[in-house]
């Protein structure tokens, strides 16, 4: 007899057991992975002559087929070491700025060389330097539009003198103010706060660090003798100003030295809604100075309940009239004239850096950062006006007393928020007064106005065309016929 044994493997375990035998040859298979190199191209840049070192001129574009991580390198052409690049990322930087001069060596040529670990592949890349224009002080004469105006504020260069100092350290004791009707119900020190440090390191990045306001605060309110409606009512009248200013100085006296002032702040109760603003005060001469210590103080500033609306910044803008700066928003109403530039305009404007012109004014720009031109074509580098160095302003002279100015203007410092970047035109009448007018943004004061790159303006015959924009910079023809 025989017996038949059959073991019978149920399905589930056969379809294992092939799943078993399929792995077994896949991973016995030699697969092999092709790596290729990065692609890299012939690149071109373009550089204004006496950069900052450690400026960043652009970085090289390259790719990996296969994603892999790339390394940068300068294998040839960095004379006098005046190229840096970062290994990582390509950014090719300034190492020697003294190296990037017009003059002596227009063009660069580097090789670059980029890997992926296993191949590497090389590119040549060309920086072209731009020539600066190096404008001097006799260059200038047609475009040192004279000051016109009868008032205490107003444009021209220079500047009318005997006034607040523009440049240097300003020294402004600040002396805290309340009243029977609306006594203080906060600390000066929580009060100073708001203007702390808002107004100096605005002050210090608009003049690239030329200006130092030194507020001097002494944390007491000083009770006035009359109450807060009857200050309110006379701030717009010069001789009540003065004696509100000259009585807050008196009452503080004997605890405030102000024989080094330059100027005097009076803070109010920023709880008086009967002093809705605060303007600023200016004497032509000593019978109208605020006195104090032997000294004679020609300006002075006294804030209102609009402090709480502004903040920090309202007090540039008051300072910009003891600077001799016009406002620039409308007396009749709104802000047409030049939209959100400008702090002499708009507080709360979103681009409200100092123009290059009020900067010029002031002595935060050089000579030699603005270019007059009066004739011909001219093709000019224009540097943002944000940072320091470079040429700032472009102006083309009208008369003795109007010129078109150009400047450009990018989303950076105290700018960061504006609308459309660009180059930013503008005109500027030095016979207009104050809230009438003496600078209008050109085609019109929106957050569009800047020129973007292919655009072209025309004034009465003169063509301005922005035909490259830079990261932080314009490259502008002007065409004056």
């Amino acid at each position: 007899m025989h017996i038949l044994i059959r073991l019978v493997t149920p399905r589930p375990m056969r379809y294992l057991f092939i799943g078993l035998l399929l792995a077994i040859a896949i991973l016995s298979c030699k697969t092999e992975i092709t790596n290729t190199a990065p692609t890299i191209s012939d690149q071109d840049f373009s550089l204004v002559e006496n950069p900052a070192k450690n400026y960043l001129i652009g970085r090289i574009a390259a790719t990996d087929p296969e994603g892999d991580k790339l390394s940068f390198a300068i294998v040839d052409g960095n004379t006098d070491n005046a190229f840096s690049i970062n290994t990582n990322n390509g950014g090719l930087i300034v190492n020697s700025p003294e190296v990037f001069d017009f003059e002596t060596s227009p063009v660069f040529s580097l090789t670059i060389e980029v890997s992926d670990g296993n191949f590497s592949e090389h590119a040549s890349v060309k920086i072209t330097l731009i020539d600066e224009f190096e404008s001097t002080y006799p260059e200038l004469g047609p475009c040192e539009l004279k000051r016109v105006s009868s008032n205490w504020v107003g444009l021209g260069i220079p500047r009318l003198e005997g006034f607040t100092p523009s440049l240097g350290t300003v020294n402004m004791p600040v002396v805290f103010v309340d009243f029977d009707n609306v006594p203080a119900t906060k600390t000066p020190e929580d009060v100073f706060s708001i203007l702390q440090p808002a107004a100096p390191d605005f002050l210090d990045k608009v003049s690239y660090g030329r200006i130092d306001l030194q507020l001097q605060p002494h944390f007491e309110w000083y009770r006035l003798s009359q109450s807060s409606s009857h200050y309110g009512f006379g701030l717009r009248d010069g001789a009540a100003h003065k004696a509100f200013i000259q009585e807050a100085v008196d009452s503080a006296d004997a605890e405030v030295d102000f024989s080094n002032a330059d100027a005097v702040l009076v803070v109010s109760n920023p709880d008086a809604m009967d002093i809705p603003i605060g303007p600023a005060f200016g004497a032509f001469n000593d019978f109208w100075a605020i006195k104090a210590d032997g000294n004679h103080m020609y300006n002075g500033v006294t804030s209102g309940y609009d402090l709480n609306h502004w903040g920090g910044i309202w007090l540039v803008h008051e300072l910009g009239h003891t600077f001799t700066l016009p406002d620039l928003y409308d007396f009749a109403g709104g802000h047409g004239f030049v939209g959100g530039f400008s702090i002499m305009g708009n507080i709360g404007g979103e681009a409200p850096g100092f123009f290059a012109f009020e900067r010029w004014m002031m002595g935060w720009l050089d000579d030699a950062q603005v270019f007059c031109h009066d004739q011909g074509e001219v093709v000019i580098h224009i540097d943002q006006l944000e940072g320091p160095g470079g040429t700032k302003a472009a102006i083309v002279p009208l008369d003795a007393r109007t010129a078109l100015v150009m400047e450009c203007r990018r989303k950076e410092g105290v700018d960061l928020l504006m609308g459309e970047e660009g180059l930013l035109v503008y005109l500027v009448d030095t016979s207009i007064e104050t809230g009438n007018g003496p600078i209008k943004v050109l085609p019109n004061p929106q957050p569009d106005a800047p020129l973007a790159q292919g655009e072209e303006f025309n004034y009465k015959g003169i063509s301005i065309k922005v035909l490259q924009a830079e990261d932080k910079a314009d490259k502008v023809r002007i065409i004056v016929p």
